[in-house]
């Protein structure tokens, strides 16, 4: 006797179903917007200690104008990096109104647990 046990993602549905030829059309929609969403929080947090660890290099340079410009530099390229990640954001947004396509966002109705 042969007993499978299904273990099914709440986001991405049955991954066995689906490569059987029996799965979700859904599937690569909520796989996309996983992915997008991942990466935009990465992009957030990479942003936020880029900017704290030049904020500290600034603060503790004590008046040394090379490490004044290290942490500068660190603070432009999160600053710039900030700029990538909102035009991205933004692009992916605007693509979402016109396409009606599902993108930036989870399903959280698909999260309920029984």
């Amino acid at each position: 006797m042969n007993n499978h046990i299904a273990v099914n993602n709440p986001i991405l549905g049955n991954l066995n179903s689906f490569l059987t030829g029996g799965g979700s059309p859904n599937y690569f929609s909520a796989l996309l917007s996983t992915l997008v969403t991942i990466f935009l929080l990465a992009g957030g947090v990479a942003f936020l200690f880029m900017f704290l660890i030049g904020g500290i290099g600034w603060i503790t340079a004590g008046g040394d104008k090379a490490r004044v410009e290290e942490a500068r530099t660190k603070l432009t390229n999160a600053g710039i990096g900030l700029l990538v990640l909102l035009a991205i954001w933004a692009i992916l947004t605007a693509v979402e109104q016109i396409f009606g396509i599902n993108i930036t966002s989870i399903d959280i109705a698909s999260l309920v647990i029984n």
